[in-house]
């Protein structure tokens, strides 16, 4: 057995040769920060596509009971990913990317310390080749003290730009760059005093942290929540869920009203108003509200209202919706966008609000604002229903992406997985540049 030094730390990891030889590698699809449930949807085609190549694939998720229902039926093995726990959260909204992480717990070392070595334990013991880190950044950090080679999967808002300091993610407030340079500042303290403990090169500004690993965007760049980014790589949605893989089937009800396609979450403060909106129009309507309890579905349902406390298969279902209604999900967003479908979004987070004012500045729907009330919820409905424009726009989109295909789209991810290399400081990448 060959021994690895990993972080300053001596670890017994047996080195796989053959793997590189052979093209099967063991790739470790890292979960740690959002909702599990999108990040999964998104990230079990892509592991599958792995697999059927002969490649051995293991998740790392923060909760475990949504992937036992989503990996478990698949064959996927799943372990929990370490997370700092210590979050420190306050009543002013963060400014940027790096204000994000600090309220997210990165602000303690010691909990980053404690986050990073068990990262770099897991690694040990699965030995992967390959990291793929799906709004992880912990795992990103780990990857880089192991030399790991890392590509960074997922929505424009989890993988920032390239700029210092890290933009603001609140573009409709006035924040000073001062303010956004003081918490890159916090941030870089926090990861460099841990990679210091390490013996570590240090890290030269915050955007490092994604600045050399693979960077695959999983949005199209009119919906990237910073606006479009010259030279990055956008693989669009790739992930649509079909009808047999966690995804039931379902029918438009009866009538003659408008059809409307909804996806919300029961805990979310549009959701009651928005119901009773819906309830009290003629609107022929398709509800998915995963989270909400069995024995709620008869007190909401009606005639002309289904509704589902279970994923549904909507490939079906678009070709004849009339409107989407959302909270700004991207994955939902896009794939009711590119069929067509104009936007009525009620965001509750920062980065829902950015993906529907890339909405609005397309033209192709609205974003209605907190505090929400049934007649709001109605009055934005039919302005969309009756406005040619906004079916325009969103058609233009439509249009756009026509020839966009997600098994083509798949296996350069792939590629690009295949093609990974372990984190390089600058020095090292200059040097690298220099040679080219």
């Amino acid at each position: 057995m060959q021994v690895r030094q990993i972080g300053g730390l001596m670890a017994d990891v047996q080195v796989r040769p053959t793997h590189a030889n052979s093209g099967r590698l063991r790739v470790l699809i890292a979960l740690e920060l959002g909702g599990n449930l999108g990040h999964l949807a998104r990230c079990l085609p892509l592991a599958r596509k792995l697999r059927e190549q002969g490649h051995t694939v293991l998740f790392a998720v923060p909760d475990s009971r949504t992937a036992g229902q989503m990996l478990v039926q698949h064959g996927i093995a799943f372990v929990e990913s370490p997370r700092i726990t210590v979050a420190q959260r306050t009543a002013r909204p963060p400014v940027n990317y790096a204000d994000m992480l600090l309220r997210e717990g990165y602000r303690d070392t010691v909990a980053l310390q404690g986050a990073v070595q068990s990262w770099l334990n897991l690694f040990r013991l699965f030995q992967p080749d390959r990291i793929i880190a799906d709004h992880a950044p912990t795992a990103l950090l780990a990857a880089r003290i192991a030399q790991l080679p890392a590509a960074a999967l997922g929505s424009g808002f989890e993988i920032p730009p390239q700029s210092t300091p890290l933009p603001s993610m609140r573009p409709w407030d006035d924040v000073p760059t001062a303010q956004l340079a003081e918490a890159d500042d916090g941030l870089l303290r926090t990861i460099n005093t841990v990679l210091k403990v390490r013996r570590q090169p240090l890290m030269q500004s915050v955007a490092e942290l994604f600045g050399s690993v693979r960077r695959i965007l999983a949005t199209f760049p009119e919906l990237d929540h910073y606006g479009q980014r010259p030279g990055e790589h956008y693989a669009g949605v790739f992930y649509e869920p079909k009808a047999g893989e966690g995804a039931s089937t379902v029918a438009w009800p009866e009538g003659q009203g408008a059809r409307v396609l909804v996806y919300m979450r029961p805990e979310m403060r549009g959701f009651a108003p928005l119901l009773k909106a819906l309830k009290a129009s003629n609107h022929r309507v398709i509800f998915v509200a995963p989270g909400t309890h069995p024995s709620h579905v008869a007190r909401f349902s009606a005639p002309h209202l289904h509704f589902s406390h279970q994923a549904v298969a909507f490939a079906s279902l678009l070709p004849e919706a009339d409107l989407a209604i959302g909270y700004g999900s991207i994955g939902f967003t896009t794939q009711t966008l590119r069929a067509g479908l104009p936007q009525l979004i009620l965001p509750a987070f920062v980065e829902q609000q950015l993906c529907a004012t890339r909405i609005m500045d397309m033209g192709a729907g609205l974003s209605l604002k907190a505090p929400w009330d049934e007649a709001g919820c109605r009055k934005a409905m039919e302005m969309i229903l009756s406005d040619p424009a906004f079916d325009k726009a969103a058609d233009a989109f439509s249009e756009t992406y026509r020839n966009y295909g997600a098994g083509a789209e798949m296996e350069r991810i792939v590629a690009l997985i295949h093609s990974a290399k372990p984190y390089m400081t600058p020095e090292a990448l200059a040097s690298v540049n220099s040679h080219r």
